[in-house]
């Protein structure tokens, strides 16, 4: 072992292990940031019992992105058969109403910038295969 070298102890060390796990600190004062990504168009399923609607986001960000699903370009909020509006996971109760022509977007925001996915319409096929 070199004899700079120090084995750390979980009691002895807890300050320095703890800072181990901040990436600013192993980085020497330099902070990751990347705006975020959609990595792919939300997917949608259908729940086992065909009462629900979920759409999930993949989305890569440093630092971990705030989300916002918008239908028709307008945010929503969860009620009324609606959540996880401010998730990677948008869950919607059926039946709904113009659920075949509705567009449903993901807005992903952090301190780098903000992305939107592209929309997922005809829900009503996922539905009704």
């Amino acid at each position: 072992r070199l004899a700079a070298s120090k084995q750390l102890t979980q009691v002895a060390d807890a300050e320095t292990i703890a800072n181990y796990r901040n990436p600013t600190y192993v980085l020497s004062g330099w902070s990751p940031a990347m705006a975020p990504i959609i990595l792919s168009r939300p997917a949608a399923a259908l729940s086992a019992d065909g009462k629900t609607i979920t759409l999930a986001a993949n989305v890569a960000a440093v630092p971990a992105a705030s989300y916002q699903w918008k239908i028709n370009g307008v945010a929503l909020k969860d009620g009324n058969g609606i959540s996880g509006t401010n998730t990677t996971t948008l869950t919607l109760s059926l039946p709904r109403p113009n659920l075949a022509t509705d567009n449903y977007t993901v807005v992903a925001t952090n301190s780098s910038g903000a992305a939107t996915s592209d929309p997922v319409t005809q829900l009503n096929a996922v539905v009704h295969p």
